[in-house]
Parts: C-alpha cells; structure tokens; sequence
C-alpha cells in the first residue's frame, strides 16, 4: 500500500499579521498533483488541519476543496483532529464525507461506520481504530489516536499528585490505549497508526503552541507499540523520523513554515510504501510557501541597501534584526518596507550606552518610572515620547 502523510495544514494562519492564502491555496493545489504523481491511494493528514477552533470562512472552503480534489482523483482520505481543530468543525461534513471516500476521526474513541466510503470499505471497526479494503484487494488498518488530551481520553489516575507523577501515569494511560488499538493489527494489512502528540525529543520550533497548555503532556517514545508498521505523526512543524522509537515514526512537518525559526530547512510530505510489514518513506518538497528568512544588519543604511537588493524577490517572507548605535527613524522603516515587499517583522537591536539596570535589587532602588525609560529605550532603541510617558502616567493615577 502506498499512502501520503502530511499534517499541520493550519489553514489561516498568518505571519506576523500577514495572511498566507496565496501560498495555502498553492499548497492544496499542489497535494494533490503529488498524490496523483506519486500514485498514492491514500492521504492521511495528521491533525491541525486548521490554526484555530473558528477558521475564516475561506480556510474552511478550502479544506473542503483539498479534499473533493484529492477524491476527485480516486485517492481516499483519513482525516483526525488535533490540538488546534475543532473536532465538531472538522468532521461536520462527515455524513457527505463518507460517500466520497473520506474517513473523518474527531476524538480517540471515535467508531468509525462500517460499509461503503466509495473509494474503498470500512470492513470492521471499533473505538479508535478501523480497517478497511481498497477496490484492488489491499487491507489497511487504522489505529486512529486523535489528539488526546486528557480530557479526551478520560482521566489518567484519580488520585494522582505532583506534576512528575501526573506525567508518568499519563504515560502508562496512552501506553495502555495504544496498545489496546494496535492488538487490531492484521498479519494480511498495513498497520498504521496516526496521532497528533509530542514525543519526546522531537525537535520543535516556535510556531508549535506549548503542548502542555492544550491538556497533555510529552510522550516517552517507548509508548509507540512495536508492531505498528508506520506511525504517522502530527503537531511538530519540522519534518523528522523520531528514531528512539521501536517503530517507523514520522512527522510529516508544516507544508508552510508559520514561524522564523522555521527557517532554513525544507517542508515536505511523506510518500510510504508499506509492502510485507516495512514501510519505505521518501519525502517530497513542498515548493508552494515562500521561504522565510531571518536576516541580522549592522544599522539602517545597511538595512536598506539589503532590501534595494531584493526588491524584485517575491519569494521570501523576511525578518530583519537591525543592530544600531541610533535609533531606527519611521521614515527608515518606510524605505525598507518599499523596497521589499517581503519584510513583515523589523527588530531594531540598538546599543544603549551605559548598563541598563540588569540587578534587580538594584532595579529596586530607581523611581519606576525612570526604570519603565529604560526599559523602553533598551526595547525601541528611543527616549520615551512624551504620550507614552502621559499614558504610564495616567495608569499610576498621576494626572
């Protein structure tokens, strides 16, 4: 069976307040020339289809529109839910759904229908996992582990105390439950699994929300059931194979790069052909996002002559620190943002004579609002203006 994994669409999703739509739409337009290149027949999207539980409308149309494309050409879908989906949004087309070939898994202990999906049957199903054949006679099995907080997958230990405990019953919890869906695993089917979670010693990057704050923690790799054949992972935007674990398993990655620290390393989709129990992945580009670029510029005159000499590049998205002794006018600002349409964050970094007050205590001894001017001048490289300082005031009751 050769299948397509691909996760963290975030459909809209911003940059530094910029849209992306062009580049999201190019994505969708691009899977599914992949996937009909590839002669895949099937795509599995591990989560975080959208960035938020309420998406723009356009995001949500354009979901839709991903999906009727790849089944248009024959090519079935898996779909779970992560951290930032709505799991209701997500699957709320799932009754149209089926008929195309889609199969839509919004919590951990989703039952999937059995029966015809037009592009292949589900023949047997249970909580969280489900099998099902394609028209040439190939099987699959699905271990479908949608995101699982712990709120999703119940209560860990009710009487569980202090953070370290929590974490290690919450182990043993998703341990147990992985093993319960892999024990549906068939000697004559591909078995896969598909998650959206963190494990741990994943490489991250700052476009991934704290996992944590979503209600579940850090997976020990050791949690991943040997027998699956591949384990197609979802949430963490880099592209990587998590090799501690005991089976194959795979962040696919963003297609997009949503954050400057995802600078520098190519986003891609995985193309896994499982044949007798292995699985072989070849990653393919994705060419569709503009590469981001995260540059450093000793003052504005150098600033400004950099973005002169990529005026003509429309590729690239651009974050420029500014290193300067003086302070970066609004006027410098406009001439760079005119002559790189690109630049969508500038962060001036400038030298402040003398040593801002680093020592709390001594921090102590100053007037606050002294100690908020140096504060803002360290930051915006700038005496404080004088509406600034009327605001700080006004907030002190003092006028």
């Amino acid at each position: 069976m050769r299948i397509l994994h691909t996760s963290d669409w975030h459909l809209g999703k911003s940059i530094e307040n910029t849209p992306r739509i062009e580049e999201q739409t190019a994505f969708s337009k691009e899977l599914t020339e992949i996937a009909v290149n590839e002669k895949v027949q099937l795509v599995v999207v591990a989560g975080d289809i959208f960035d938020t539980f309420v998406p723009p409308i356009w995001a949500e149309k354009l979901y839709y529109e991903t999906l009727k494309s790849l089944t248009d050409k024959g090519i079935g879908v898996i779909v779970i839910s992560g951290n930032h989906d709505s799991p209701q949004k997500l699957c709320s087309a799932e009754s149209i759904a089926r008929k195309s070939g889609i199969v839509m898994c919004e919590y951990p202990y989703t039952i999937v229908p059995k029966g015809e999906y037009g592009l292949f049957t589900v023949t047997d199903s249970g909580e969280g996992w489900f099998s099902l054949a394609l028209s040439n006679g190939e099987k699959a099995v699905f271990a479908s582990l949608s995101y699982p907080s712990e709120s999703r997958i119940g209560k860990v230990i009710e009487y569980s105390e202090g953070e370290e405990n929590i974490k290690a019953d919450y182990n043993l919890r998703l341990k147990k439950l992985m093993e319960d869906l892999a024990s549906h695993f068939k000697s004559d089917s591909a078995n896969i699994m598909v998650s959206h979670l963190y494990i741990n010693g994943g490489a991250t990057s700052d476009s991934e929300r704290n996992f944590q704050l979503g209600g579940a923690y850090a997976v020990n790799s050791d949690t991943i059931p040997a027998s699956c054949d591949y384990v197609a992972l979802g949430h963490l935007h880099r592209p990587q194979h998590i090799k501690e674990c005991l089976a194959p398993t795979f962040y696919s990655g963003s297609p997009i790069g949503y954050s400057f620290s995802e600078a520098g390393y190519e986003k891609t989709v995985n193309i896994v052909d499982i044949n007798d129990h292995k699985a072989v992945v070849k990653p393919v580009g994705i060419k569709s996002g503009k590469s981001l670029v995260s540059i450093r510029v000793n003052g504005a005159e150098e600033a400004v002559k950099w973005c002169q000499e990529h005026s003509q590049d429309e590729n690239i998205w651009v974050e420029m620190k500014i290193v300067s002794s003086t302070a970066i006018t609004s006027e410098q600002i406009k001439i760079m943002h005119s002559a790189c349409p690109g630049i969508v964050s500038i962060l001036p970094q400038v030298t402040v004579e003398g040593e801002f007050y680093n020592n709390t205590q001594e921090r102590l001894h100053i007037p606050l609002e002294e100690s908020f001017a140096l504060f803002y001048k360290k930051k915006m490289g700038q005496d404080m203006p004088e509406n600034i300082k009327k605001a700080f005031a006004g907030l002190r009751g003092e006028n």
